[in-house]
């Protein structure tokens, strides 16, 4: 049999190869990118298509020592004329332009100017409008010059704005100026045609102080003095591709850099001198990444020089410009010694991201807004590609990056898109950017769209997707394309490669997943031989009448067997109309399936690998024979299958789909488990689910001692084995298993972090810290001290520089069992002006409390006592208090208690009700867990737990 399954898996590829030749002998001419108005952009609000931009000579003189931070500068823009237009209009915002001075020329004309003798501008939509002499002439190419100047604006921490750092020997603060141009902010540093479609060359010219330095797309071209200020120069960049304005960005500083080699593509990496310990992780990973990715992508990267630079205070993880990649310096700086490995992994993914995006994004960019998702989810499914490459040799064989990946992105969606609430990844038509913003959830939609694609490229085959994303890419450069451009080349290459039924189209298949939101719940009924299929879409809200939807779905089994579908690789198809008749042997009939000979012993599951996004939920009878299966044998069961048992289990016990008592039977298998991401989901589901029910329950040190009982062994294995550190999978879990252990007290755990704790208290300056035990170490430390030693570790948070070290001793400091002293903290945080907490801070501390059993009262009773002050504080996160407060309700008359207090402060709620009422709606849901399984889980505590 084994013979037989690598002649098939050895013809497929072949016939694929074979396939992509031929295609390669019949290259057609590129087609032109289309200057219409994109689908889903609003005609109103949009440029009108009469004036098109070819290149922009921008300039712009900024000193980021200057107190106001003032700039000024002119832009010179190359336009072509499509037809006969009075005006020229473009974006503008928070500038002023100087209209007197403003003029066009035709293209080579050596005549005079035609002078601007009018001017619009429409704050609201930030268009501005230039009326001139004369008017434009269709099939005329024009060039217009227009002075500006404007303020720098760190309130905004978009478009063009200063931004400081404190400089350590000097305690000194120093400035620079940064560029966030996506999605709709270079209109703040230059007039300009501010949408994705309207694509130029650029050639960028800034004048700023010679002590500093400026970076921006391009390579530097030449540096040259100002003869009107000796102390400056001009720095003019070489002008660059295509490229649309929200790719473009500069920077102004007097950081360093680290050059790497990355073939013959500069690669640096720039941040403030004081940390350039930090910038090696990403120095010598990246030019690596960028390897790869001109591999996978069967392109060279598309510019001379790439730069990664870490902003002060960036407002997100990072900026995909083109050829300059902004990020904020904890997703791009690493402290070896003080890190944990959760920051040194979001840096380790980010980082071939970012550099994906050059490729996906910014060589090929979106035609409008409503394919955000689509631009950021490739990169993301393309990051763990080149992580597993990159670093193939420092992990184990079952725990890998796609799978790391594909669990955090498919377990977040199963949790945030099964709200009624949730939107569709891809909005059709939401008016201006700011309609398209209020409906398109960034949070879920880049995860669930890298789901989506991880899903295609494993039922086509690697080999499909990735030609056609070669494919889609050579076609589209330089210009833009939509998810449809991308769907329709795939088709062609599935179907040619017979990957794909000629009846399906991967339109028809993905429509589904992008126009609707949520996903399936698969439930399969088994009649001896035939399974039945039904679906329907997964709401965690039981009164919501979103019940239904349809979806396309790939279906690929596994079992005891070894033969027929339970050894394809080939999915066969669930249609979206489950009582479709079709009767091809790759397309389910009337929602009913044969396969085989299959005894009555025999278990299965569907969905290999965890390739799609959904819930599947079995009989009684195979659920049954699933979990002895377990018991007798995990192994049997592949490793992400064994990640969905848990996921999905974890979320029927709370909506009472399956009983809890048959969900704790099939977690009790974990014991014996050895793979990093099944304990990953058990964990999980033990800490930040059954912990939460039951913390403030009579029966809470029951289920401690039987969630001990699940831990210990594995826990002593993982803290005798001596850590790789750059095994990533392993040490995730450490750190999990760790905090874990710490919650449910595990008397092994307690001992060895009080006496690394006691170390560390000798010499908390110079002592090293394990940064993936820190939190912990000091959790335990609060949980079992006194006041003087919380107020001595809060002392040292003052003091400490580690980003790493000060996340551990915040979250830390809410582990006191002493109401008083979590009382203290909070007041301490939020009003006494010596705290050493920073603002943007202070509302992690109420999370943290309210996390914690004793802190649920105290949390509350500190935000119902501190309204008017905690409002006048935080403002806008305001809401956010009173979520944490319903996201903890478990009893009746605590809802009551949180919908009065909202009610008296509808003033403080009236923007957010819409957005408190989904969490109210989990504190009824935690509310009917209780009613549902707390006798059950009572009981089962009871007969598994030896008094």
């Amino acid at each position: 049999m084994a013979g037989k399954n690598s002649i098939l898996i050895v013809a497929s590829v072949v016939r694929v190869l074979l396939f992509i030749n031929s295609v390669n002998c019949h290259n057609g001419t590129k087609e032109e990118n289309s200057t219409k108005t994109p689908p889903g952009a609003d005609t109103k609000t949009s440029l009108p298509q009469t004036l098109i931009p070819k290149n922009y000579d921008v300039f712009i003189y900024a000193d980021v020592k200057e107190p106001d931070f003032k700039f000024n500068g002119k832009v010179i823009i190359q336009m072509t004329c499509i037809k006969d237009a009075p005006e020229l209009v473009l974006h503008m915002k928070n500038l002023t332009i100087k209209h007197d001075a403003a003029s066009f020329k035709c293209a080579n004309s050596t005549g005079n100017s035609t002078k601007a003798k009018s001017n619009k501008y429409d704050e609201k939509l930030e268009l501005y409008s230039l009326t001139f002499e004369d008017s434009f002439k269709a099939n005329q190419e024009y060039e217009v010059d227009i002075p500006f100047e404007g303020t720098m604006n760190f309130a905004f921490l978009s478009g063009f704005y200063n931004s400081s750092y404190t400089v350590k020997e000097t305690n000194k603060t120093s400035s620079l100026a940064t560029t966030t141009f996506s999605m709709t902010n270079a209109r703040y540093a230059f007039p300009c045609f501010d949408e994705p479609i309207m694509k130029a060359t650029f050639s960028i010219n800034i004048g700023h102080p010679k002590s500093l330095t400026a970076i921006s797309t391009m390579p530097l071209d030449k540096s040259d003095p100002m003869p009107n200020n000796p102390d400056w120069v001009l720095d003019t960049f070489k002008k660059s591709p295509k490229m649309s304005t929200y790719m473009l960005a500069f920077v102004i500083s007097d950081f360093a850099n680290k050059e790497s080699k990355a073939g013959s593509v500069q690669f640096r990496t720039w941040t403030h001198k004081d940390k350039m310990n930090q910038v090696d992780l990403a120095a010598d990973l990246g030019p690596k990444c960028l390897t790869f990715l001109e591999t996978y992508f069967k392109i060279k990267f598309p510019l001379p020089k790439v730069d990664l630079i870490a902003i002060p205070d960036a407002y997100c993880d990072s900026q995909d410009n083109w050829g300059l990649i902004t990020y904020s310096e904890s997703a791009l700086l690493f402290d070896k010694d003080q890190s944990s490995v959760s920051s040194e992994y979001d840096t380790v993914q980010i980082i071939p991201r970012t550099l994906a995006a050059q490729w996906w994004g910014d060589l090929v960019t979106l035609k409008w807004w409503n394919d955000l998702w689509f631009v950021g989810a490739l990169p993301k499914y393309v990051a763990s590609l080149a992580l597993a490459e990159v670093l193939k040799s420092t992990q184990t064989e079952a725990w890998t990056f796609p799978r790391e990946d594909a669990y955090q992105q498919l377990k977040w969606v199963l949790y945030k898109d099964s709200e009624s609430s949730s939107q569709p990844i891809n909005i059709k038509s939401a008016g201006d950017v700011s309609e398209f913003l209020d409906l398109f959830n960034g949070v879920v939609a880049y995860d669930k769209g890298a789901c989506l694609i991880r899903m295609l490229s494993m039922c086509l085959t690697d080999i499909v997707f990735q030609y056609s994303v070669k494919k889609f890419l050579e076609k589209n450069s330089y210009g833009n394309a939509d998810h449809n451009d991308f769907w329709n080349i795939l088709t062609k290459v599935a179907h040619q490669s017979k990957t794909l039924p000629e009846s399906l189209t991967v339109n028809t298949i993905m429509d589904g997943w992008t126009n609707q939101g949520g996903f399936p719940i698969l439930e399969i009924k088994r009649e001896k031989n035939i399974l039945h299929f039904t679906q329907k879409r997964f709401v965690t809200d039981t009164s919501s009448n979103k019940s239904g939807g349809s979806w396309w779905i790939p279906l690929t089994f596994v079992g005891p067997k070894s033969d027929g579908i339970f050894n394809s690789s080939q999915p066969i198809w669930l249609p979206g109309n489950s009582k479709s008749t079709s009767n091809t042997k790759d397309v389910i009939a009337n929602g009913q399936l044969d396969v085989g000979e299959l005894a009555e012993t025999d278990w299965f599951l569907v969905n290999r690998e965890m390739s799609v996004l959904m819930h599947i939920n079995y009989d009684e009878k195979n659920w049954d024979l699933i979990i002895a299966q377990l018991k007798a044998d995990h192994t049997k069961v592949p490793v992400m299958n064994r990640v969905q048992l848990i996921l999905d289990t974890n979320r029927f016990s709370k909506y009472n789909v399956l009983s809890c008592a048959k969900v704790l039977d099939l977690l009790s298998y974990i014991a014996k488990e050895d793979e990093v991401l099944p304990w990953r989901a058990a964990l999980m589901y033990l800490w930040e689910d059954l912990d939460l029910y039951l913390a403030r329950t009579e029966k809470y040190e029951d289920f401690k001692v039987w969630a001990r009982k699940l831990l210990v062994e594995k826990y002593l294995r993982l803290s005798s084995a001596k850590t790789d550190h750059s095994n990533y999978g392993v040490r995730m879990l450490v750190l999990r298993m760790s905090v874990v252990a710490a919650v449910f007290g595990l008397p092994e755990q307690e001992a060895k972090l009080r006496a690394e704790f006691d170390a560390w208290k000798k010499s908390p300056g110079t002592y090293s810290i394990d940064p993936d035990l820190g939190y912990s170490m000091f959790c335990v430390h609060v949980r079992n001290g006194s006041k003087a030693d919380w107020e001595t570790l809060y002392k040292f948070y003052s003091t400490t520089s580690s980003f790493d070290v000060k996340d551990m001793i915040l979250s830390a400091l809410s582990c006191a069992k002493d109401p008083e002293i979590l009382t203290h903290y909070l007041e301490m945080a939020h009003f006494d002006n010596a705290s050493k907490i920073a603002l943007e801070d202070v509302s992690r501390t109420f999370i943290a409390v309210i996390d914690k059993a004793v802190g649920f009262k105290v949390a509350k009773d500190f935000l119902f006592n501190n309204t008017d002050k905690l409002y006048k504080l935080v403002d806008s996160e305001f809401a956010l208090y009173v979520k944490y407060v319903y996201k903890f309700v478990m009893f009746e008359p605590e809802l009551k208690e949180v919908q009065d207090y909202v009610a008296k402060n509808s003033k403080y709620l009236n923007n957010t009700m819409t957005f408190l009422k989904q969490y109210e709606e989990e504190a009824k849901n935690n509310i009917q867990w209780h009613k549902n399984n707390y006798k059950e889980v009572v009981d089962y505590l009871s007969a598994n737990v030896k008094q």
